[in-house]
């Protein structure tokens, strides 16, 4: 793998930006981003929604676009660790680029419970996206909750 760790060490791939109505998830990223640069960690976050600052890339908010994107976007940052956190659009992106340069380490965060599904379609629909994590998830080096 190609290392350009003095540019971009770590990729983070999240749905919410630094200046985002993201609650939890955006608090658990600032903190992160602060502890990283007090150790020198050079970073890129790869978000959907809020405004960049200088070390956010804005992608597309329709979660096909993102993945298409964040797979570029990461080809080009060439990050030695990768923080996904969110949903599927966050996780496909990095297993992908995990694929193409398997010394890549990965690191999925869930930040959050699902409610039960009411209806039929959306039981359909979470026993879809439960069958791809499994699958996706299955390719990283470390999945974890964080309450």
């Amino acid at each position: 793998m190609h290392s350009h760790c003095d540019d971009v060490c770590i990729g983070i791939l999240t749905n919410y930006g630094l200046n985002s109505d993201g609650g939890g998830v955006k608090v658990y990223t600032k903190n992160l981003v602060d502890a990283l640069k007090e150790l020198g960690v050079d970073y890129a976050i790869l978000m959907r929604e809020g405004d960049p600052t200088e070390k956010e890339i804005k992608l597309p908010e329709n979660k096909i676009l993102y993945v298409a994107k964040a797979i570029k976007q990461l080809d080009g940052l060439q990050p030695e660790l990768i923080l996904s956190q969110g949903g599927w659009f966050t996780a496909i992106p990095a297993m992908i680029y995990k694929n193409r340069n398997p010394d890549v380490r990965i690191i999925y965060l869930y930040h959050t419970h699902y409610d039960s599904p009411n209806t039929t379609q959306e039981k359909i629909k979470r026993t879809v996206e439960k069958l791809l994590m499994t699958f996706v998830l299955s390719q990283f080096d470390k999945s974890t909750v964080c309450e």
